[in-house]
């Protein structure tokens, strides 16, 4: 009998809040990537200072890309799923506002930052995949790889 094979190690790094940079946060939930089964543990945690709530450890720069391949599903401008079509009525029903910011961490094609735009949101977005975020950039005017 034979044992299986034994899933590769992401490389990960213990970051300070991005909002305060404090190193000081608890964490709320553990997760794993359901939807591409790919390798990993991962843990939100929230600072103490501020509240954010962010990845950490997190994956590095050059281990995040496995997860975001150039076929994945949020780069593409596909019509949207049952998932996104609810999404997008909760962003509907968010109030409109006069330039509260918004940053998409992750923005893929942009359709969010569109849609909060829209509302009268400021919007800023990151994409790791640099030809996404190019165009990204030019659909919702603010994303940077």
């Amino acid at each position: 009998m034979t044992t299986p094979a034994a899933a590769p190690q992401v490389e990960l790094e213990h970051v300070a809040c991005a909002l305060c940079d404090a190193d000081d946060a608890h964490p709320i939930i553990q997760g794993w990537d359901i939807r591409r089964h790919m390798p990993g543990e991962f843990t939100v945690v929230r600072c103490r200072r501020c509240g954010l709530a962010y990845v950490n450890p997190r994956p590095t720069i050059a281990a995040i890309r496995m997860y975001y391949p150039p076929d994945y599903a949020h780069h593409q401008l596909a019509p949207p799923s049952m998932a996104e079509r609810t999404y997008y009525r909760l962003l509907r029903s968010l109030p409109a506002t006069d330039g509260a910011r918004v940053l998409d961490v992750g923005c893929g094609g942009g359709k969010y930052l569109q849609c909060l735009r829209a509302r009268g949101y400021q919007v800023a977005g990151t994409e790791v995949n640099g030809a996404k975020a190019g165009a990204t950039a030019r659909r919702a005017r603010s994303c940077r790889p």
